[in-house]
């Protein structure tokens, strides 16, 4: 087998050598298997893996030459042709008349809105800039601009392949100064020729932070205090040359334009670099006619040359190395799958931030999208810390895999929102910076509490000062308590604190109540604005999450051994603990309807994590009016427009999320009506993972004061005596309040988990009593009264955290 691969390798050498200048491009699906025929095995052909999409052991679906298609057939992969002519397709899809694809879809957390920069427009190479355009655009700014951004010069003398300058721009409050004093990143674009849309988010970014700087105080904040390095073409050679081939878009040459022995062209400039170089010929390839040859030896072009220099006479913290396709943000190990970095906590806390408000998924390249690769630029990036400083290096892959290496004009614009959001939240982390958020219920139901917070310092900065303050923005709304102030903290610490509140008496039920959760790091504030509802009336349904019985399950169970609080969960799967089946559609319904008939406002919130495999199988909760089958994806924090291989940009969840976290779905579309709420794992027949869990679930609703029970809140009567507890959920204290009893006795009560343990006693001898909760952990638990003068049912309680 192995003298076999070597034949077909060098066919293919051979056959590849008498089509270096201008090859036809196909898009194909190469299917795949888990013995003989795996991404690997396609991978040491010397075909390019590292853009396209990719389905575990079943195929991978990208552009390929003639001659790639030759050899991958005579390896005995089974092909099928999607676009005969890719650069053809690329070349026509903008024509007038042609359908334009568009991304429009429901993205329930598409962050704050951003504006298209005013001086950004689209270039006339199928949409992209040509290098003379992005040349005069650098030109333009430095003129524009000049205090904010250097004039373009030359990596020290190094020149590509065809003598051109490899050129590099900075943008800080001095730029025509280095700075070495001030925190450093390195963003660069266009290693691989005919990946032209990373110039344009590149472009796309230096307007947007020349236009802000006088007005976003975050933004004045990175150019004041950062210096931020720009290599807006690595590659000049074979972008010229795609618009030499290709002048209205859709060229495929991805190497530099090096002559190598013989009659082929060019080297892989992202399997050029030092570290682990040559590691194997699966990770790159030492065939000098493949698209992903590695050249003669570390750093033997020019271009890699000078981006060595660059990172080597500065001192980057991050570097953000753009390609196409994918919608991927992948950080190291490359070279050797399932090997994680000595930072891979903090790779994937800087992962999860950075993609946010992005459609990309994080990871390495083996969890990502299956693949390795030896001699890039993220592993020698973060690897090499002899000749240079240890770097945070990762690479976005912009764009859906549909669309390929050249999305169409009307979605140049997203592609560049999307590495917008990223490129500023990486810069953010030059600067003392903390995550700070708050997962407090969108109803409040007592009139006294605590208003939660969690924070997380990200920033690489180790000296660091952090305060926080809440200002109510209602005067209905106090909050008490002094600034909170975090002096120092060690990367990834986190925070968990709070802030009394009181609201008015008197506050009308519904009320809509905010207040501002401000972080300020010694530079700039963070803003957000929270609100929630007063609901002095209202509804808290807890499904029980410990069992089926509030269930109609369909290949859901309970699981013991994964849970957010004991003593179990639900999970997708028959068992409740394994992964999900192949070929699957397991659906799990609550079986009594939710009544939102005099709600004003509604909210479901529940414990989750899941593993599904990305961009085919997925998990979706729907909702529908009583009586109608019309089921409608929900909106959660964490859902994410599917795929046209799932629920075609709706909302769903898919990928590794292997954390528990509180979601939210807001039921206000349902308002005045019965629903049913059902949640479905899908999965298809190839790869699955280990599927959903749900735990610690309630309903809470905004009740109309004209139907409510006009009580503080509501109860259970038993024979005219009345018990209800609030908040419930609860954190730190509990209320208990009785009416209708006139206590001649006190009343012995006790609180009791799912398995039916009691956690904690307490005696009630007035109409309210207050007990302390903080210290037990998450989970439901039930209240229940030993008395001989009254019963009172038993008080279903959600204790948070």
């Amino acid at each position: 087998m192995k003298a076999l691969r070597l034949l077909l390798v060098f066919i293919f050498s051979v056959s590849i050598a008498f089509a270096q200048k201008q090859e036809k491009y196909s898009r194909a699906k190469v299917y795949l298997n888990a013995k003989d025929h795996t991404i690997r095995d396609l991978a040491s052909l010397g075909v390019a893996v590292d853009h396209g999409e990719y389905k575990k052991n079943t195929f991978f679906v990208t552009d390929y030459s003639a001659s790639e298609l030759k050899a991958i057939r005579k390896a005995g992969f089974k092909v099928q042709i999607i676009i005969k002519d890719v650069s053809k397709h690329y070349r026509e899809q903008n024509k007038p008349g042609k359908a334009q694809k568009t991304t429009t879809s429901t993205d329930c957390n598409m962050g704050p809105t951003l504006d298209v920069p005013a001086h950004f427009h689209l270039g006339t190479y199928g949409g992209y800039f040509t290098y003379t355009e992005m040349l005069s655009i650098l030109d333009s700014m430095a003129l524009l601009y000049p205090a904010l951004i250097s004039a373009r010069a030359p990596i020290d003398t190094f020149h590509s392949i065809e003598g051109r300058p490899i050129y590099w721009v900075r943008v800080s409050n001095n730029p025509n100064v280095d700075q070495p004093a001030k925190p450093q990143m390195l963003y660069d674009a266009l290693h691989h020729a005919r990946e032209p849309g990373t110039i344009s988010s590149t472009i796309y970014y230096l307007w947007y932070l020349l236009e802000h700087y006088n007005t976003d105080p975050q933004i004045k904040a990175i150019i004041d205090n950062t210096e931020l390095y720009f290599v807006p073409c690595v590659n000049p050679d074979g972008l010229l040359y795609n618009i030499s081939t290709n002048p209205g878009g859709g060229g495929m040459w991805r190497k530099n334009r090096r002559h190598n022995a013989g009659t082929t062209i060019g080297v892989d400039l992202n399997r050029n670099y030092g570290f682990q170089w040559g590691y194997d010929n699966v990770g790159s390839s030492p065939t000098s006619s493949s698209d992903t040859y590695r050249g003669t030896g570390a750093f033997s072009e020019p271009e890699t040359q000078a981006m060595k220099f660059i990172a080597e006479h500065h001192h980057f913290k991050t570097t953000l190395n753009y390609h196409t396709y994918g919608n991927d943000l992948i950080y190291p190990w490359g070279y050797i799958g399932s090997l994680l970095t000595p930072d891979s906590s903090q790779f994937v806390s800087i992962g999860s931030y950075l993609t946010e408000h992005t459609p990309y998924r994080y990871g390495t390249g083996d969890q990502t999208v299956g693949y390795v690769t030896n001699g890039d630029s993220d592993d020698w990036g973060y690897g090499e810390q002899t000749t240079k400083n240890k770097i945070f290096a990762m690479t976005p892959e912009t764009g859906k895999s549909d669309f390929g290496f050249y999305t169409p004009i009307a979605n140049i614009i997203p592609d560049c929102q999307n590495n917008l959001r990223t490129n500023i939240a990486a810069a953010t982390l030059l600067l003392p910076f903390s995550e700070i958020h708050t997962d407090d219920q969108k109803i409040i139901t007592a009139n006294t509490g605590f208003f939660h917070y969690d924070m997380q310092r990200l920033g690489y900065p180790d000296t660091a000062t952090f305060t926080v303050t809440m200002t109510s923005l209602d005067t209905r709304l106090t909050i008490t308590g002094a600034p909170q102030t975090y002096i120092n903290p060690t990367i990834l610490q986190k925070f968990k604190d709070s802030m009394a509140y009181s609201i008015a008496t008197g506050t009308p039920n519904g009320t809509l109540l905010k207040y501002e959760l401000k972080l300020y790091n010694g530079m700039y504030y963070q803003h957000d604005t929270v609100q929630f509802y007063y609901g002095k009336y209202n509804t808290n349904t807890i499904p029980n999450t410990n069992t089926l019985t509030d269930w109609s399950a369909s290949d859901w169970n309970t699981c013991s051994s994964i849970y957010y609080s004991a003593p179990a969960s639900i999970g997708s799967s028959a068992s409740g603990c394994s992964n999900y089946a192949d070929n699957v559609t397991a659906e799990l319904q609550l079986i009594d309807t939710l009544d939102l008939t005099h709600s004003q406002q509604a909210f479901m919130y529940f414990y989750c994590r899941w593993g599904i495999e990305s961009s085919y199988d997925y998990m979706v909760i729907e909702a529908t009016p009583v009586g109608f089958t019309n089921w409608q994806p929900l909106c959660g924090r964490f859902t994410k427009p599917g795929t046209n291989n799932q629920l075609s940009n709706e909302p769903i969840y898919d990928g590794q999320h292997p954390d528990w976290v509180q979601e939210e779905l807001n039921l206000s579309d349902y308002l005045g009506g019965l629903i049913n709420v059902r949640f479905s794992m899908i999965g298809d027949g190839a790869v699955n993972y280990s599927g959903f869990y749900i735990d610690d679930m309630n309903v809470i609703t905004v009740e109309d004061s004209a139907f409510a029970n006009h009580t503080d809140i509501t109860g259970i009567n038993t024979n005219g005596a009345n018990m209800s507890v609030f908040p419930n959920p609860a954190r730190e204290q509990l209320n208990i309040a009785i009416n209708g009893y006139s206590f001649s006795h006190p009343i012995q009560a006790g609180l009791y988990d799912g398995l039916g343990r009691k956690v904690m006693s307490c005696t009630l001898n007035s109409t309210l009593s207050v007990i302390d909760v903080q210290n037990l952990p998450a989970g439901l638990y039930y209240l229940k009264t030993d008395s001989k003068d009254v019963l009172l049912p038993v008080c279903k309680v959600q204790v948070m955290r």
